[in-house]
């Protein structure tokens, strides 16, 4: 099969039904009473990633195990959009819920970067959730404004993606669903150097935004690294 082109980054408004949106939440808050009746801990199943500020839930470990995972027909609706959107049949799809918070121990950031979780040209949405505030999303230059429940599609193994600096109290939180995917037949994986590149060219993306990534370029060298 020809070399798939990375996706033109784009918006896809009402992502999910009423009823789909409430089952996700659904799943969530099965998971804090989960840990709350084991430990009184309603994070104790919950991952605590202070790179990037959130915790998380990778949905896509839960489709065979005990802990509360995704409606099937959240993952049917997910898979369908997949499809439609390459034109043809999809390898693994990954999908994480997160929820960025100073709770995670860390401020909340996204630092630009292309990402390494897909070995060809990957497929991803992003979808804002529930939220206390707003909270720009970037791909290269290209800013949205996102609103709830609205997808922003982008290649994210191809393109540098990232949010600005972003005051969060305590209370403050910010969700996300993440998934991606690439095209099933695509027979043109990725190499070492385009990684490396993708690498550079975050990095002079950080650079020239510079003005609005202050905090979380002092939290990439506080931490030894960049943020993501």
């Amino acid at each position: 099969m020809a070399k798939i082109d990375p996706i033109k980054p784009h918006i896809e408004e009402n992502f999910f039904t009423p009823e789909e949106y409430a089952s996700i939440y659904k799943s969530v808050q099965d998971t804090m009473d989960i840990g709350m009746k084991e430990a009184n801990d309603p994070w104790l199943h919950f991952r605590k990633n202070t790179n990037n500020g959130f915790l998380v839930i990778f949905f896509s470990e839960r489709r065979h195990g005990s802990l509360p995972g995704l409606s099937k027909e959240v993952e049917d609706k997910i898979r369908k959009k997949f499809e439609e959107k390459t034109g043809g049949p999809v390898d693994h799809i990954g999908i994480l819920w997160a929820r960025y918070s100073p709770l995670s121990g860390e401020i909340p950031s996204l630092y630009p970067h292309q990402d390494r979780s897909e070995t060809h040209t990957a497929y991803m949405f992003t979808i804002e959730l529930d939220k206390t505030l707003d909270w720009d999303f970037y791909v290269e230059d290209d800013k949205f404004e996102m609103k709830k429940n609205q997808a922003i599609w982008f290649s994210g193994t191809n393109q540098a993606h990232w949010r600005p600096d972003k005051y969060f109290g305590d209370e403050d939180y910010y969700d996300i669903l993440l998934c991606q995917t690439h095209h099933g037949e695509d027979e043109n994986p990725l190499e070492e150097e385009h990684y490396l590149d993708g690498d550079d060219h975050a990095t002079e993306v950080a650079q020239k935004y510079a003005h609005l990534l202050q905090q979380t370029l002092e939290k990439s060298m506080r931490l030894q690294g960049p943020c993501q």
